[in-house]
Parts: structure tokens; C-alpha cells; sequence
């Protein structure tokens, strides 16, 4: 190979080893292009979900209160004509927990009637011991004081025996009859029910017959608590007498003590006023004598 042509290679080829590196020429830089702002999609506006209609809850109507008990038992029978034995049910529980009710009534109006006779009796035994300092004679009372401490002794003789008139052992309170609960009829209806020859299944049966039999104790247990009912309203009036007649004793009984008082402090005040007015005129006496006898004793 020539010389010639090796020296023009290495010339030409500017990556051959001792050739000097030539820099790569300066690219001028090209500016990016101003991309336009792309407005962003109007987004479609969502309808809110409708909200269901709130119904507002119908309110339970309260039962009105009632103290009369004017049904008659033909109507509370003909009321009892159920055919859900639950609710037959509902109602032999209500009316068997009346007569418990008038039960405990009966108890608490004992208990009131014998702690008003207690009360007044020991009230009576402390207004007994005034009894003595009028019958000592020491303190002169005025006629109408007296007369309020009679008063106030009938009250509470009054309020004893009204007390003991309601914890008397009377008649007339019901209770549940065994001619009710033994009904040979009814208990035969209830065992084998008949007229319920749609009910196929013999425990639909039994539950027919017991509901029957349910609503007929009910009824019965209903007449028994409104008899018991009427009879401890006469005692409860009975027991309400004597708590105020024991009221009345009570305030009798202080005005008596309060006035007693005040009638022997202003006695014991005339006592001693009257035990000084001696000592000053026998003083003077003394004074007039003794003056008397020096103007003789003068004359002399």
C-alpha cells in the first residue's frame, strides 16, 4: 500500500488513533413549540339522587285515664270475643295483675291505718302528762284553754277509733270462685273445642280452646278486682278520716301547749310583782314611823 494513501486515511478518518479530536459543532437550542391550552371537557352536571319520602311514623294514641269501672259483665263478655289467642292472653294478664293489685292495696291500707293508730296513742300518753300540771292546781287556765284541751283529746280518741274501723275484719271482698275456675262446660270446650272445624292442625285446636277458656277467666278476674276495688275505696276514705282527724289533733294539741305556756309565764310574773309590792309599803311604813318619832323627840 502506497505511503501516500495511508497518510490521506488517517487524515480522512478523524477517529484513527493520534488524530486530534474535532469538538462537535454548537447545535443551536430550538425553542418547544407553545402548546395551546386545551380548555378541559365541560363535565355533564350529575342529578342529586333523589331522597325517598320520610313518612312520619303515626304516633301510638295514649290511653285516657280512667277510675270508672261501669262495664257490665255482659259487656266485657261480649268485648272478649277474640280470635288471637296471644291477645287473649294479653288480657288474662292484665286482669289476673289487677287482682294482685287490689291484693297489695289491701296490705298498705292496713299498714297506714295501724301506724295512725300508733301515733295518736303515743301522742295521746305525752298529752296526758300536761294533764297533771292543770290538775295540780298551780296554774289557774281560763275556761276556753280547757275546752281545747278537750278538744284535742276528742280528735285523737277520734282518730284511734276510725283506724281500728278500718283495720275491722268486714264481708264483701271478692275472690276467685272455684265454681269459676273448675267450669265443668268450659273446661270440657277448652279440652275438646268444637266450631273450629277449619283449624287443621290439633295444636291449632288446643290453642283455640285455651284462649276461650282465657277470655272467660278473664272476665272472671275482672268482676273480682272491681268488687275488691269498691270495697277498699270505703276503707281507704275510712283511713284518710282518721289521718286527719290525728292532723287536726296535733294542731289543736300545740295551740293548747303554746297558749298553756304563755298563761303560766304571765301568772308567774303577777306572782312575783305582787310579792314585791308588800316589801315597799311595809318600808314605807317603817320610814313614816321612824320620822314620826324623831319630830317627837324634836318637841321634847
Amino acid at each position: 500500500m502506497p505511503y501516500d494513501s495511508v497518510v490521506t486515511d488517517v487524515e480522512k478518518d478523524p477517529t484513527a488513533e493520534g488524530a486530534p479530536e474535532q469538538p462537535a459543532p454548537a447545535q443551536p437550542e430550538q425553542p418547544a413549540p407553545a402548546q395551546p391550552e386545551q380548555p378541559a371537557p365541560a363535565q355533564p352536571e350529575q342529578p342529586a339522587p333523589a331522597q325517598p319520602e320520610q313518612r312520619a311514623v303515626p304516633q301510638p294514641e295514649q290511653p285516657k285515664v280512667d277510675t270508672t269501672r261501669d262495664l257490665s259483665k255482659d259487656e266485657i263478655a261480649a268485648r272478649l270475643r277474640l280470635v288471637n289467642p296471644e291477645l287473649a292472653k294479653e288480657v288474662y294478664e292484665i286482669a289476673k295483675a289487677q287482682v294482685q293489685s287490689e291484693a297489695a292495696r289491701h296490705t298498705r291500707l292496713d299498714a297506714k291505718a295501724n301506724s295512725v293508730i300508733t301515733a295518736a296513742g303515743l301522742s295521746m300518753a305525752v298529752a296526758s302528762s300536761l294533764g297533771g300540771i292543770i290538775a295540780s292546781g298551780q296554774t289557774l287556765l281560763p275556761g276556753w284553754l280547757l275546752w281545747m284541751f278537750g278538744l284535742a283529746g276528742i280528735f285523737a280518741l277520734s282518730s284511734v277509733v276510725t283506724g281500728v274501723m278500718a283495720l275491722l275484719v268486714k264481708g264483701g271482698y271478692a275472690q276467685v270462685s272455684d265454681h269459676a275456675v273448675f267450669n265443668q262446660e268450659k273446661l270440657a270446650f277448652a279440652d275438646v273445642p268444637t266450631g273450629c272445624d277449619d283449624l287443621l292442625d290439633a295444636k291449632d285446636k288446643q290453642a283455640y280452646g285455651v284462649a276461650v277458656y282465657r277470655q272467660y277467666m278473664a272476665a272472671h278476674l275482672w268482676d273480682v278486682s272491681v268488687k275488691d276495688h269498691g270495697q277498699l275505696n270505703r276503707k281507704a276514705k275510712q283511713v284518710q278520716v282518721a289521718q286527719w282527724l290525728f292532723i287536726a289533733f296535733l294542731v289543736v294539741l300545740l295551740a293548747c301547749e303554746l297558749l298553756m305556756f304563755r298563761e303560766i309565764s304571765s301568772q308567774h310574773h303577777a306572782r312575783k310583782t305582787a310579792a314585791a309590792r308588800p316589801a315597799t309599803s311595809q318600808g314605807a311604813v317603817r320610814r313614816q314611823r321612824l320620822a314620826s318619832a324623831g319630830s317627837a323627840q324634836a318637841a321634847l
